[in-house]
């Protein structure tokens, strides 16, 4: 995971998450997350639905706080998420996310490539990117 305020998603940030499902239902119309997030040094689950999808492949999620995001690349076991939180009343107050999500508890070279280059597009420097597989100790 990256961010452009990498503080969100360093231990105990507010947008740090262990993914653990993703499912897509009704033609991606709706699309459901299982993560945990660790608070105070406890892992807390979430299951979180998201809808939207459309003509620009934009979803909105329920979580605290306002978000949209938009799959920006997807293979049969991989796929890059582009996020923005809304932390605030106003649109100034932002975090921006890539979240690279796959099968296993690993990346592959081509894979972490494809995310590093995702992320700079998304003007989020590949020096924020933060890999969460050591530091996860969330259950499965």
């Amino acid at each position: 995971m990256a961010a452009d305020n990498v503080m969100a998603i360093e231990e105990d940030g507010l947008r740090r998450a262990y993914f653990r499902a993703v499912h897509c239902d009704n033609g991606c119309e709706t699309i459901r997350f299982r993560f945990y997030v660790k608070l105070n040094g406890k892992c807390k689950l979430f299951v979180t639905n998201a809808s939207g999808g459309g003509a620009y492949g934009m979803y909105t999620a329920d979580v605290p706080g306002s978000n949209i995001f938009k799959i920006i690349y997807k293979s049969s076991n991989f796929m890059v998420i582009y996020a923005i939180y809304m932390e605030g009343e106003h649109s100034l107050d932002h975090t921006r996310l890539t979240l690279a999500l796959g099968t296993g508890r690993s990346m592959s070279e081509e894979e972490r490539e494809k995310y590093e280059e995702l992320t700079a597009l998304c003007n989020i420097s590949p020096q924020n990117i933060r890999y969460l597989t050591e530091a996860d100790t969330c259950p499965d």
